[in-house]
């Protein structure tokens, strides 16, 4: 509970990119603690104190070029021992990590994923969005990875997604999000409709996907995709941004709760498909 009430607390940080967050990979120190801010060639406040004190320890204020370049090597020691906490997501070969392991993945959502839309769906929006041809081909390459990747996921393990469908009169009014990275799109009614067929097909054709109803949201416009050993973290409204969490403890508390929403909205297939014919 304290891991994913810190996530919530500084995801608006790690999606703005303006902060690029690592852990310490080797044992941490528990009688002495050290702090350095550093600006390289302009300035370090540091501190050097038993831990526990840090009311009442003494910073130093330092501008002397020559302890300057002491305290940029000892930082990039202590950064050549540690990982990235949190990454921003730019290439492709990222999203493959996290859907390439063989323990399967969760998608956790509030709106479809792209990787289960059918091809005439995607091409629809991007018809009637009157979209430059550039843009259309990203768009395009956009669904054909995530739909590659979706079906590698099946034959390496499982997939199964934690999603709410939305509400009538969300849909209606045109309010629902189409998962698209960079892009501000809805759903029509029709379009979201052959999207459920399509994932009613899917949880009938593999035996190891699987749908599960929420009935709410578990986050407010975001999508999370949890994987054993990565989670990755989609905003979908504007600016959309993606981080990757590879913290093994932050990994540890998204999968157990990944497990934990499932258990709590496990049904047979047939009953999700009565669910969802709803909206068709």
């Amino acid at each position: 509970d304290e891991m994913i009430d810190a996530i919530n607390s500084w995801i608006p940080l790690y999606m703005s990119g303006m902060i690029e967050p690592f852990y310490f990979k080797k044992q941490i120190e528990s009688k002495f603690s050290t702090t350095i801010f550093l600006c390289p060639g302009l300035a370090c406040i540091s501190s050097a104190h038993v831990a526990g004190s840090e009311d009442t320890c003494i910073y130093r204020y330092d501008t002397d070029e020559k302890l300057l370049e002491i305290y940029k090597t000892d930082y990039k020691k202590l950064l050549g021992m540690s990982k990235p906490l949190v990454r921003i997501y730019r290439e492709p070969e990222e999203e493959k990590k996290i859907y390439s392991g063989v323990a399967g993945v969760t998608v956790i959502g509030n709106t479809l994923s792209l990787a289960t839309m059918p091809e005439s769906v995607i091409k629809s929006v991007i018809e009637r969005n009157e979209l430059g041809e550039d843009t259309k081909g990203e768009i395009l390459s956009e669904w054909n990875s995530k739909t590659r990747l979706f079906h590698q996921a099946l034959k390496n393990g499982f997939v199964h997604e934690c999603i709410k469908p939305t509400e009538e009169e969300l849909l209606f009014g045109g309010k629902v999000p189409v998962d698209v990275r960079g892009a501000s799109f809805t759903y029509t009614p029709q379009e979201y409709k052959e999207h459920i067929k399509n994932i009613i097909a899917l949880s009938e054709n593999h035996s190891n996907y699987r749908f599960y109803v929420l009935p709410d949201a578990a986050f407010t416009n975001i999508n999370v995709v949890v994987s054993e050993n990565s989670v990755m973290v989609t905003r979908l409204l504007s600016p959309k941004i993606t981080v990757v969490f590879s913290h093994p403890a932050m990994c540890e508390a998204f999968w157990g709760y990944a497990d934990h929403l499932k258990e709590q909205y496990k049904q047979d297939k047939i009953t999700v498909r009565r669910q969802l014919e709803r909206y068709i």
